[in-house]
């Protein structure tokens, strides 16, 4: 229900050109979506948030030749020019690759989840890590092309414990399962064990 509702919302954007108590109602609900899920999913949304905020600015009568618009002719011709350059630049300049959401959609991804030693038992991350899995991978892929930044993802998953409600598990073992779409559409996936978080065996990686 939530996401057939998010959906729905965010296909409403056009009516932004109807007035200024649709474009109010519309962008203030996609807003607080947007910083709704950087809060309860660790999903970093603020750029889009930005953008909808612009869209909560009133927007100048234009005359002339566009005066049969009304006055939010800006917001149509805005709403053109962005959708006009969202396919055209597809995947590769942001904010205009998401016209299809998620572009980009074989680009290989990693999971990050806590782990018993051999990969068997999947520990909760929020109850241990003090994080959500899907922050805690996204920390892990800006810090998994250096090794000093690698160490430092570590270190920080460790001092996050301190103030999670569980203690680390016996042999807690952080586990890395890349996920990626090969053009036919065929899931591949990989498991690695990156390290345990216990200082003893931190450096058998």
């Amino acid at each position: 229900m939530t996401l057939w509702v998010v959906l729905l919302l965010e296909l409403s954007t056009p009516l932004v050109i109807l007035g200024t108590a649709p474009r109010a109602v519309i962008c203030g609900s996609l807003l607080l979506f947007h910083l709704g899920s950087l809060w309860v999913l660790s999903v970093d949304f603020r750029e889009n948030a930005m953008l909808v905020a612009l869209g909560m600015l009133p927007l100048p009568f234009v005359g002339g030749p566009w005066v049969s618009l009304g006055p939010q002719a800006p917001a149509v011709m805005v709403f053109a020019a962005a959708t006009v350059l969202s396919l055209a630049f597809d995947d590769r300049v942001y904010p205009f690759s998401n016209l299809p959401m998620f572009a980009a959609a074989y680009r290989p991804a990693s999971v990050v989840t806590l782990r018993s030693p051999d990969g068997s038992e999947i520990h909760p991350t929020p109850e241990v890590v003090n994080c959500s899995t899907s922050g805690l991978s996204r920390e892990y892929s800006a810090a998994e092309s250096s090794s000093d930044a690698l160490d430092a993802f570590v270190t920080q998953v460790r001092r996050r414990n301190a103030a999670a409600p569980s203690p680390l598990p016996d042999g807690a073992t952080l586990w890395v399962e890349t996920v990626d779409v090969d053009p036919a559409g065929t899931v591949r996936t990989s498991q690695r064990r990156l390290c345990s978080l216990f200082p003893s065996t931190a450096d058998g990686r």
